[in-house]
């Protein structure tokens, strides 16, 4: 068995990673964060939607004259 594979069977490596996770990700600062990074995704993408089709429209504008 491999070093990686002994490291990714490994139930303690396992325990130890999980555990760690679990108390970054179980608490309100990160859940915050999560939400804020969520909404300006959301908005950041909306953005481009709208300067997309403003595009589109002022393309299709100069091409019928």
């Amino acid at each position: 068995m491999s070093q990686k594979d002994r490291i990714l069977h490994d139930e303690g490596f396992f325990r130890k990673f999980s555990q760690k996770t679990f108390e970054i990700v179980d608490s309100p600062t990160s859940f915050i964060i999560a939400l804020i990074l969520l909404l300006l995704w959301a908005i950041s993408g909306l953005t481009n939607t709208v300067e997309e089709i403003e595009v589109a429209e002022e393309k299709n504008l100069t091409e019928e004259e």
